[in-house]
């Protein structure tokens, strides 16, 4: 376990936080443990689910702080691959490696575009705002 390897080798107490982006929004587990031939190891820790903020993404584009950009750009990631896939059906390797690489501005153009393009390619098209 990592936190075990930092303790050991800077001798300082080591937090744990697990942040999850899946997209399974009751999927909260706050602990994990084995047992094997009697010995057991179990870890609680406190948990961030980047789905818990999806209400508050205004906040987190306006914030000063990196994590909230972080949360903010996977937010948008997963929407725009969301409502892209819905209105054109599977995504090609192409867009799924744009939207990999885009900025929060593409990422909200492309939302607002998906909405009159007639085509995946008058998406990307209409919305080159890099």
């Amino acid at each position: 376990m990592y936190h075990y390897r930092i303790f050991d080798r800077y001798k300082r107490p080591v937090a744990i936080l697990a942040v999850l982006a899946d997209s399974h929004k009751n999927w909260k587990p706050t602990s994990y443990g084995f047992t094997v031939l009697g010995s057991k190891l179990s870890l609680e820790f406190p948990l961030a689910k980047l789905t818990d903020y999806e209400k508050r993404l205004d906040e987190l584009l306006e914030s000063d702080n990196v994590f909230g950009w972080i949360t903010a750009a996977h937010i948008l990631t997963k929407k725009t691959k969301k409502l892209l896939e819905c209105r054109f059906g599977l995504l090609p390797e192409w867009v799924s490696e744009q939207i990999k690489s885009a900025k929060s501005k593409d990422l909200e153009a492309w939302c607002e575009a998906v909405l009159t393009a007639p085509t995946l390619e008058d998406v990307f098209k209409k919305s080159d705002v890099s």
